[in-house]
Formats: C-alpha cells, structure tokens, sequence
C-alpha cells in the first residue's frame, strides 16, 4: 500500500492496484482474521494452548490502530505510511509472542 505511487510510475499491476485502496484493506483485514482463527484453532489443539491466546493480545491491541490509520489515510499519504509502519510493527510483534508462546508449550 505504502508503494501504490511507485508501483503505478513502474508500470506494476500489483494486488493493492488491482483491487484499489479501500478493497486492499478489507482483503489486509482478512487476512488478519485469518491469521488470528489460526492461532485460535493451534490453540484448541494443543493441550497448553491457551498460552497461544496470550501471545496474540498484543497484536490484537495493534489492529485498531493499523485500520484507523489506514482508513484515514486514504487521501494522506503520511497516514498510509504510518499505518503500513504499524501493520508491520504488528507482525513483527505478532512472530515474537508466538514463538514465545510455542516456547513456553514445549517446556511444559
């Protein structure tokens, strides 16, 4: 999303240019929620899953924050920039807490 205007100039028909701004970021928040009903399913399937829901508070608390971004950045382009810099903040956060979490499974 944050390089829509270079892409465009480079003659890239990536998926953000193909669905538009405001799709790309309902198929951003499905593939969050697909990320999130993951988490949840490895967590129903180990016994000491639950320690998997933990390690996703964090990044859930990071989702409003990335979408409001974004949704206000439709015509600012430091918002949009803001709000990628946040979706990947939100991932980075989101791979440490599980593989903690996937840690403290394996040493119980």
């Amino acid at each position: 999303m944050a390089d829509m205007p270079y892409d465009r100039k480079a003659g890239k028909r990536r998926l953000v240019l193909r669905m538009g701004f405001r799709n790309s970021i309902y198929g951003l928040a499905i593939i969050h929620a697909l990320l999130i009903a993951n988490i949840a399913f490895a967590a129903y399937l180990f016994a000491d899953g639950w320690v998997l829901l933990l390690a996703i508070v964090p990044y859930l608390l990071l989702l409003p924050g990335i979408f409001l971004l974004l949704a206000k950045g439709l015509n600012d382009r430091k918002k949009i920039n803001g709000g990628a810099r946040l979706n990947f903040f939100s991932f980075v956060v989101f791979s440490v807490m599980i593989m903690a979490g996937f840690t403290a499974i394996a040493l119980t």
